[in-house]
Protein backbone atom coordinates (compact mmCIF):
# COMPACT_ATOMS: atom_id res chain seq x y z
CA UNK A 1 0.00 0.00 0.00
CA UNK A 2 2.89 2.36 0.75
CA UNK A 3 4.19 2.02 -2.80
CA UNK A 4 0.78 2.87 -4.25
CA UNK A 5 0.56 5.99 -2.06
CA UNK A 6 4.02 7.08 -3.17
CA UNK A 7 3.10 6.64 -6.84
CA UNK A 8 -0.11 8.64 -6.39
CA UNK A 9 1.71 11.47 -4.63
CA UNK A 10 4.50 11.66 -7.17
CA UNK A 11 1.99 11.90 -10.00
CA UNK A 12 0.39 15.07 -8.71
CA UNK A 13 3.20 16.90 -6.92
CA UNK A 14 5.86 18.36 -9.23
CA UNK A 15 9.18 16.60 -8.63
CA UNK A 16 11.98 15.08 -10.69
CA UNK A 17 9.78 12.08 -11.58
CA UNK A 18 6.65 14.13 -12.34
CA UNK A 19 6.91 13.57 -16.09
CA UNK A 20 7.22 9.78 -15.99
CA UNK A 21 4.96 7.86 -18.34
CA UNK A 22 2.88 6.35 -15.50
CA UNK A 23 2.38 9.67 -13.74
CA UNK A 24 1.34 11.43 -16.93
CA UNK A 25 -1.22 8.65 -17.45
CA UNK A 26 -2.53 9.10 -13.88
CA UNK A 27 -3.14 12.78 -14.59
CA UNK A 28 -4.60 12.18 -18.04
CA UNK A 29 -6.98 9.29 -17.23
CA UNK A 30 -7.48 9.76 -13.49
CA UNK A 31 -6.62 7.35 -10.70
CA UNK A 32 -9.96 5.57 -11.00
CA UNK A 33 -8.86 4.24 -14.39
CA UNK A 34 -6.10 2.22 -12.68
CA UNK A 35 -6.42 -0.87 -10.54
CA UNK A 36 -4.01 -1.57 -7.70
CA UNK A 37 -3.89 -5.06 -6.30
CA UNK A 38 -1.40 -7.30 -4.56
CA UNK A 39 -0.67 -10.25 -6.81
CA UNK A 40 1.74 -12.06 -4.50
CA UNK A 41 3.18 -11.64 -1.05
CA UNK A 42 6.85 -12.41 -0.50
CA UNK A 43 9.82 -11.52 1.65
CA UNK A 44 11.84 -8.37 1.03
CA UNK A 45 14.71 -10.59 -0.14
CA UNK A 46 12.53 -12.05 -2.90
CA UNK A 47 10.91 -8.78 -3.95
CA UNK A 48 13.30 -7.68 -6.71
CA UNK A 49 13.33 -11.06 -8.40
CA UNK A 50 9.54 -11.44 -8.15
CA UNK A 51 9.03 -7.98 -9.64
CA UNK A 52 11.36 -8.78 -12.54
CA UNK A 53 9.47 -11.99 -13.21
CA UNK A 54 6.09 -10.26 -13.26
CA UNK A 55 7.38 -7.47 -15.48
CA UNK A 56 8.57 -10.13 -17.92
CA UNK A 57 5.39 -12.19 -17.64
CA UNK A 58 3.09 -9.25 -18.35
CA UNK A 59 5.45 -7.43 -20.74
CA UNK A 60 4.78 -4.29 -18.71
CA UNK A 61 8.02 -2.63 -19.80
CA UNK A 62 6.68 -2.53 -23.36
CA UNK A 63 4.66 0.65 -23.64
CA UNK A 64 1.75 -1.04 -25.40
CA UNK A 65 1.28 -3.33 -22.37
CA UNK A 66 2.31 -1.38 -19.29
CA UNK A 67 3.96 1.54 -17.60
CA UNK A 68 7.28 0.14 -16.33
CA UNK A 69 10.10 2.24 -17.73
CA UNK A 70 12.61 -0.57 -17.29
CA UNK A 71 12.26 -4.31 -17.28
CA UNK A 72 13.81 -4.56 -13.86
CA UNK A 73 16.84 -6.39 -15.19
CA UNK A 74 18.98 -3.68 -16.71
CA UNK A 75 22.10 -5.32 -15.36
CA UNK A 76 24.29 -7.21 -17.85
CA UNK A 77 24.08 -10.22 -15.50
CA UNK A 78 20.72 -10.97 -17.12
CA UNK A 79 22.29 -11.00 -20.58
CA UNK A 80 19.82 -8.40 -21.78
CA UNK A 81 21.77 -5.22 -22.29
CA UNK A 82 22.29 -3.16 -25.43
CA UNK A 83 20.36 -4.33 -28.48
CA UNK A 84 19.23 -7.48 -26.64
CA UNK A 85 17.35 -5.46 -24.05
CA UNK A 86 13.60 -5.43 -24.83
CA UNK A 87 13.46 -1.65 -24.39
CA UNK A 88 16.30 -0.87 -26.79
CA UNK A 89 15.44 1.81 -29.26
CA UNK A 90 18.72 2.29 -31.13
CA UNK A 91 21.28 0.00 -32.64
CA UNK A 92 24.83 0.09 -31.33
CA UNK A 93 25.87 1.76 -34.59
CA UNK A 94 23.31 4.54 -34.06
CA UNK A 95 24.65 5.20 -30.56
CA UNK A 96 28.20 5.37 -31.92
CA UNK A 97 27.00 7.71 -34.67
CA UNK A 98 25.44 10.09 -32.13
CA UNK A 99 28.65 10.10 -30.08
CA UNK A 100 30.69 10.79 -33.22
CA UNK A 101 28.41 13.73 -34.06
CA UNK A 102 29.03 15.05 -30.56
CA UNK A 103 32.81 14.59 -30.95
CA UNK A 104 32.70 16.48 -34.25
CA UNK A 105 30.71 19.35 -32.67
CA UNK A 106 27.68 18.94 -34.91
CA UNK A 107 24.45 20.69 -33.96
CA UNK A 108 22.71 18.66 -31.27
CA UNK A 109 19.17 19.60 -32.38
CA UNK A 110 19.90 18.63 -35.98
CA UNK A 111 21.22 15.23 -34.93
CA UNK A 112 18.28 14.70 -32.55
CA UNK A 113 15.84 15.26 -35.42
CA UNK A 114 17.19 12.08 -37.03
CA UNK A 115 16.23 10.07 -33.93
CA UNK A 116 13.22 11.94 -32.53
CA UNK A 117 10.89 9.14 -33.63
CA UNK A 118 12.88 6.59 -31.61
CA UNK A 119 13.61 8.25 -28.28
CA UNK A 120 12.87 11.26 -26.13
CA UNK A 121 15.02 14.35 -26.04
CA UNK A 122 16.13 13.33 -22.53
CA UNK A 123 17.16 9.87 -23.69
CA UNK A 124 18.99 11.38 -26.63
CA UNK A 125 20.78 13.82 -24.33
CA UNK A 126 22.10 10.97 -22.17
CA UNK A 127 23.73 9.43 -25.23
CA UNK A 128 24.90 12.81 -26.54
CA UNK A 129 26.82 13.61 -23.35
CA UNK A 130 28.06 10.05 -22.91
Amino acid sequence: MRRWRVHKNRAFVPNREYDKYLYRAFRKYGLDAFKFEIIEECSIDELDEKEKNYILQYHSCVDTYGYNETCGYDSPQYGLSGENHPNHKLTTEEVYYIRECYNHHLNKDDVYEEFSDKLSKGGFHKIWVG
